[in-house]
């Protein structure tokens, strides 16, 4: 789901699409590769949505880079009983 998420941000940009970058994971969990791609194409999108509150606290504290760009929460609200 990464890649898609990073040429959709490309493709977006090139023909004026506007995007949603979605969050799953601690952005820690992400590597050195990745997260240096998410940087250089964090500007490329239009909304950030986060898949929790931890989410967003990761993307916080470890991109500094998002600083200013707003994230929303949808949380997933699956009852698993």
């Amino acid at each position: 789901m990464w890649a898609a998420g990073f040429w959709g941000r490309i493709v977006g940009y090139f023909f004026k699409i506007p995007t949603v970058h979605t969050c799953h994971t601690m952005i820690t969990h992400n590597g050195f590769l990745r997260n240096t791609l998410d940087r250089l194409t964090a500007k490329l999108v239009n909304q950030t949505v986060a898949a929790s509150e931890g989410i967003t606290s990761s993307i916080d504290d470890q991109s500094p880079w998002m600083k200013g760009h707003p994230v929303k929460v949808i949380k997933n609200e699956i009852d698993v009983d």
